[in-house]
């Protein structure tokens, strides 16, 4: 008996040294404190930190752990986070205008209704990221991770999304296109992404890799898709007047109600994989 007495009274003290070792708190004090009086804090541990609604303009943050951390409606105009942990993190209501998050690592992070307008996310992992109605206006997303994002109604005016991978991307109701403003989707990696009723108007998507994506009720007026492969892509009811789609491959496309007036079709390969007779004019 005494010597299940002694074991209990260990456990519970090695237990309790343990509580008090580790703070509730992720983040570390000094790192805390040296980013609160310089707005700078470079390869710092601010995990799970708190910044909702800070006015942190320029902030300096590279190279810094932020995996969870919360920037709730703070104010982080032309602030530099490249090659920062910001996995987890919550940025939704934020304002991101022109900060820089080249080669951030923001794997499920929360940027619902974020301004990210001129933001710079070249080659950031940005996989399973929720970009709900965020505002990516002029944004560089050249080469960026955007698998399994939610870019459902983000504003997607004048960004450049070459060579990104949108895999299973959610691009429903997304804006891609407004006046003059288009968006760079040459070479980019949309397998299986939802473009469901998407306005695609004179977008570049040369070369683009969208075997299986849902194109349903979108907007392709005048859009580049040379090259593109649209394998097995749902074409329902999408508008491709006046489209580009020389040498590009719709072997396997569902196209009921597509309307391809006017589009180029020289060297494209059609539904059926057979070439697709293009009748020369007179």
């Amino acid at each position: 008996m005494k010597f299940k007495r002694l074991a209990t009274i260990v456990l519970l003290v090695v237990l309790f040294l343990n509580l008090w070792v580790s703070p509730a708190f992720a983040w570390n004090r000094e790192d805390l404190q040296t980013f609160k009086r310089r707005h700078r804090c470079i390869k710092c541990d601010l995990s799970s930190a708190n910044f909702s609604l800070d006015s942190l303009d320029g902030a300096k943050l590279s190279k810094t752990n932020l995996q969870k951390a919360n920037f709730n409606g703070a104010h982080l105009n032309k602030a530099k986070f490249v090659n920062a942990n910001l996995m987890r993190a919550d940025f939704s209501n934020a304002n991101l205008h022109r900060a820089n998050l080249a080669k951030a690592t923001l794997n499920k992070a929360s940027l619902k209704n974020t301004d990210l307008s001129e933001a710079k996310l070249e080659n950031a992992d940005l996989s399973s990221a929720n970009f709900y109605n965020a505002n990516l206006h002029d944004a560089t997303l050249k080469n960026a991770n955007l698998n399994r994002a939610n870019l459902s109604r983000a504003n997607l005016e004048g960004a450049n999304l070459m060579g990104a991978n949108l895999e299973k991307a959610n691009l429903k109701a997304a804006i891609l296109h407004s006046g003059e403003e288009k968006t760079l989707l040459k070479k980019a990696q949309l397998h299986k992404a939802n473009l469901r009723n998407t306005d695609l108007t004179d977008t570049d998507m040369r070369e683009a890799f969208l075997v299986e994506a849902d194109l349903s009720y979108a907007d392709l007026r005048g859009a580049d898709l040379r090259k593109a492969d649209l394998t097995g892509v749902k074409l329902t009811n999408a508008d491709l007047r006046g489209a580009d789609l020389r040498k590009a491959n719709l072997k396997g496309a569902l196209m009921v109600s597509t309307d391809l007036t006017g589009a180029k079709l020289k060297g494209a390969i059609a539904p059926n994989g057979k070439p697709y007779q293009v009748k020369k004019s007179k």
